[in-house]
């Protein structure tokens, strides 16, 4: 660790032979003093050096004693003096004869010694491998990402069978189970004790993987990351990243802790280290990490929301994770004076969801989850699920990449619940570009009540002389829609006699209504069977074919599954994920 204080070193074996022997002698005896010369200390060096056997170590150390003049020839003709004047054991202080260090104490030291640095160059590595391949796998996505917006029909022409089986058992399918979105539930001459240098190299290796992680934890965490935009990878993975980075590096940091601990007690000084300043800190850090993995837990979060955003600002300070983290604050910052402050219509929806409409800049793009443009171009609309508690919010967005989803020749959009703003503007977008007028678009919307219809009802209207195609999955189909819901929209139906005859009708009538004035949109009763309609939407495509979804995670893990088994040869069909956790 303390390598780190001056920056990253590597240890090298001629280095380590000096060094050894330097240890070694120093405790065997004390070879001269301010009063004497250096004859004795330079005999047993050469004595030292000469028994380790290689050369390299002895030019090491004539080039760190060149300032002295000392020579390759000095150095031979102090050896060849010091084997006629060698003690074994000294027990004058000082010592004014040549020292010999035993020949199976000397190699165990070597080996020791070389053994130990070496563990911490085989770390540093491993930090460096580390941070390699992030940054090679996100190069990779960009370069793909690239390859599918400049030629998107070279991407969709691997649709093979060797392709699609990579694609079927490696790239697409969850690792080991369906569930893939779901979120988390929870030597004796320097040893005198041969666990207490295991434990170092142990804890040492782990400590500098520490390092190595805390600035990629806190880069994974940012939501303005470049790496974003050249990946075109969504927040929700960079989160996932984040979270499970956290959790590793807390074990790892739990490990070196152990392992430094042991070590202290198998050489009698962890008393000594408790009492220094850094080491109490490492103990603050260590019990700060935990518990902030435990409380990010999504149980947690879910249950007790203020408590976690009061709670969830702690910040690494290392100077590399903090320039980190202060680039992307600053990036935060100059997107919301970007979007400056703006006046915001407020509107609820069917008592369950608030309409949040803001004007925005000419060049802000949708977001794929809960925020859309409408037919008013100046404006993006957000809708908020209420919840219980007290939000309030300043537009800081949107994250994540943008997919070329206009050059697939049908595309199937699969929502629930307040997850179909985003893809009602994609497929809204998509359906007024020219050059995808052969483009088939189906928008699959599924919800658990005609309530749910109410807050959204003008937007699903609007797509009535667009070619999207409709589907709307009701769970509860026999519920009733409110009246005053009905009543409001009673100026919009009186331009008809057939419509003022069911004005006094019962709520089946009202029903009936709505489905007259939605008569674009097929309404099906119950839950989708999704199987069934991948298959069906698969064999009436030709060439290629994109699934979205943007659902509750266990319908997007279904969503998966069904694409997956449903690959066909000959055929391109590509699953886009868009659901975002926090």
């Amino acid at each position: 660790m303390a390598a780190f204080a001056e920056g990253v070193q590597i240890y090298h074996k001629d280095e380590l032979i000096v060094r050894t022997c330097v240890t070694m002698l120093e405790r065997a005896a004390t070879l001269f003093n301010a009063t004497t010369d250096q004859a004795a200390a330079l005999r047993s060096m050469a004595t030292c050096l000469m028994m380790s056997r290689y050369d390299r170590a002895i030019d090491t150390f004539i080039q760190l004693w060149a300032n002295y003049s000392l020579t390759e020839e000095h150095f031979i003709a102090s050896y060849k003096n010091a084997t006629e004047f060698l003690v074994t054991n000294a027990t004058t202080h000082p010592m004014y004869r040549a020292v010999q260090i035993p020949a199976r104490t000397l190699r165990g030291a070597f080996d020791s010694n070389i053994d130990r640095f070496y563990n911490l160059n085989r770390a540093n590595l491993y930090g460096w491998a580390l941070l390699g391949y992030w940054f090679f796998l996100i190069l990779l996505a960009g370069a793909c990402r690239l390859v599918s917006f400049i030629s998107p029909r070279t991407v969709q022409s691997f649709n093979g069978e060797i392709t699609n089986a990579y694609r079927k058992y490696i790239s697409m399918p969850a690792l080991g189970r369906e569930m893939k979105v779901t979120l988390e539930r929870f030597s004796k001459f320097i040893w005198a004790v041969k666990s207490a240098e295991m434990c170092r190299k142990f804890a040492n290796r782990a400590g500098i993987i520490v390092l190595y992680l805390i600035p990629q934890l806190v880069f994974f965490a940012g939501r303005n990351n470049f790496t974003a935009w050249i990946s075109g990878w969504s927040y929700a993975r960079f989160n996932v990243i984040h979270h499970w980075m956290g959790r590793i590096m807390t074990i790892l940091f739990t490990m070196y802790a152990v392992g430094m601990i042991f070590n202290g007690l198998g050489i009698g000084s962890y008393h000594t280290r408790n009492q220094k300043t850094f080491v109490s800190w490492g103990y603050v850090a260590l019990s700060s990490a935990v518990l902030m993995c435990i409380h990010s837990m999504y149980l947690l979060r879910k249950q007790w929301h203020e408590m976690f955003v009061l709670n969830s600002d702690f910040r690494v300070l290392l100077f590399a994770a903090t320039a980190v983290w202060a680039f992307e604050q600053f990036l935060r910052l100059a997107k919301m004076e970007w979007f400056c402050v703006k006046t915001a219509d407020v509107q609820l929806l069917a008592n369950e969801t608030v309409k949040f409409r803001v004007p925005r800049p000419a060049s802000c793009k949708p977001h794929p989850f809960v925020v859309y443009t409408g037919s008013d171009s100046n404006e993006i609309s957000f809708f908020i699920k209420v919840k219980g508690a007290v939000s309030k919010c300043c537009v800081k967005g949107p994250y994540g990449g943008r997919h070329p989803l206009q050059h697939y020749e049908s595309l199937v959009f699969f929502s629930g619940g307040n997850g179909i703003p985003g893809l009602y503007s994609s497929a809204l977008d998509l359906s007024k570009i020219k050059t995808t007028c052969s483009q088939k678009l189906k928008l699959y919307w599924v919800i658990r009540h005609w309530k749910v219809m109410q807050w959204f009802y003008n937007e699903i209207l609007s797509l009535k002389d667009s070619k999207v195609q409709t589907i709307i999955y009701v769970t509860n189909y026999d519920t009733k829609l409110d009246q005053d819901f009905v009543e409001k929209k009673k100026f919009e139906m009186e331009s008809s006699s057939s419509e003022k005859d069911l004005e006094t009708k019962t709520s089946n009538d009202n029903l009936a209504l709505l489905k007259q004035k939605l008569s674009f949109v097929e309404f099906r009763k119950g839950r989708s069977n999704i199987s069934e309609v991948i298959q069906q939407e698969t064999s009436e495509t030709n060439s290629s074919m994109a699934v979205v979804a943007c659902v509750l995670d266990c319908f997007v893990d279904a969503t998966r599954k069904a694409v997956v088994t449903s690959l066909p040869n000959g055929k391109r069909v590509d699953f886009i994920d868009t659901i975002e956790v926090w």
